[in-house]
């Protein structure tokens, strides 16, 4: 962790003391003022940021630059934009650093289990959006892109093909 502080420009530890916490946990700390800032990653919106948002605090935007230096270590991270309104008092969309979520497996699986089991989930993500909030806006072409180079399950790859999101 203290190599993405430093691709961001923060020299860890002398910059500033770094605590391992639950997003709860922060966002109480961040209203309190026992705590100046807290790196929270998971869908939106997380109901402890709306607390610390309705409470003051504010979202920061990360710039480009340091999601790119991010990516040359953890090429896993991306840019995600969180949009205005998600939270609370945030009129403006917020640029900010993401982590895919990913459905992993093993590659003893059979391809005709992870087919089934990607076709479904496609063709009931607005259903799953309903129930999980932060699945709304998921896209079959948005969960191949920024993936680090990890390579898809050939089930996978057969439905992405069929439905014309791989070539």
């Amino acid at each position: 962790m203290s190599e993405s502080f430093y691709r961001a420009g923060l020299n860890y530890p002398d910059d500033f003391q770094a605590e391992y916490i639950a997003f709860g946990d922060a966002s109480s700390r961040l209203i309190n003022g026992t705590i100046d800032g807290a790196w929270v990653m998971g869908g939106f919106p997380i109901s402890s940021i709306i607390v610390a948002c309705t409470n003051g605090c504010k979202l920061l935007t990360v710039d480009d630059d340091v999601i790119y230096e991010l990516q040359k270590t953890f090429p896993w991270y991306t840019t995600c934009i969180i949009p205005a309104g998600t939270y609370p008092n945030q009129s403006s969309d917020i640029k900010t650093s993401a982590i895919k979520m990913l459905l992993f497996t093993t590659t003893d699986l059979d391809e005709e289990t992870v087919y089934q089991l990607t076709k479904t989930l496609w063709e009931h993500i607005d259903e799953l959006g309903e129930i999980q909030r932060n699945l709304k806006g998921l896209t079959p072409q948005k969960a191949v892109q920024d993936i680090a180079g990890l390579p898809l399950h050939d089930g996978a790859i057969r439905y992405y093909k069929e439905i014309g999101v791989l070539k």
